[in-house]
């Protein structure tokens, strides 16, 4: 499995705004496999570039060329639309691969378990890593929970990791822990 999961902030990523949190099926999944999730600064989609790409992509040669009657016309040649692109764009970042021929490559790592969707995953260790810019407030939020910070780091990028079995977030630049909060978990939601 990968050592890396790198996601986006969108709330589906990250979990629930009943639970703050708590973590989705996505990120409790690769815990279990040992695969860290790693969460780009908000507001940065340069970071994601072959997602943006590809929403790029979709704009321009899909949505902007074609008339759609119904919701129904739409879904039907959005799946064909995906399953042409999906075969034919290269994407340099990709090393010049499809997004067919990555998944191809994708399918020599196998889970350990296919898990039970009617059962929540259990999350019992790893560290799930958010990378953020301090501003001039010198605040950080993590999971809808906000943290004050050394003034030492505005103006900088850190890494705030939460260490599941240990229920902390630590605060780090450079290698060098700054801080160390208490985060507790929920281990149900």
């Amino acid at each position: 499995m990968p050592d890396y999961l790198q996601l986006d902030n969108e709330l589906s990523f990250r979990g629930s705004n009943r639970y703050p949190r708590s973590f989705c099926s996505l990120i409790r999944l690769a815990l279990s496999e040992k695969t860290t999730p790693i969460f780009i600064p908000p507001a940065e989609p340069w970071r994601n570039g072959v997602i943006e790409k590809f929403n790029d992509n979709v704009q321009r040669y899909f949505l902007n060329t074609q008339n759609f009657t119904n919701l129904k016309d739409l879904q039907d040649r959005a799946v064909e639309f995906m399953a042409f692109h999906n075969q034919n764009h290269r994407y340099s970042t990709l090393g010049g691969k499809t997004p067919a021929q990555i998944v191809s490559d994708l399918n020599r790592f196998k889970l350990k378990a296919l898990p039970d969707p009617e059962e929540k995953i259990p999350m019992e260790e790893g560290e799930v890593v958010f990378i953020r810019f301090i501003r001039s407030d010198c605040k950080i939020r993590i999971l809808d929970t906000q943290f004050k910070i050394k003034r030492e780091l505005m103006y900088s990028y850190v890494v705030a990791r939460i260490i599941i079995q240990k229920h902390i977030l630590l605060i780090e630049r450079d290698q060098k822990i700054y801080h160390v909060f208490p985060f507790l978990m929920p281990v149900d939601y």
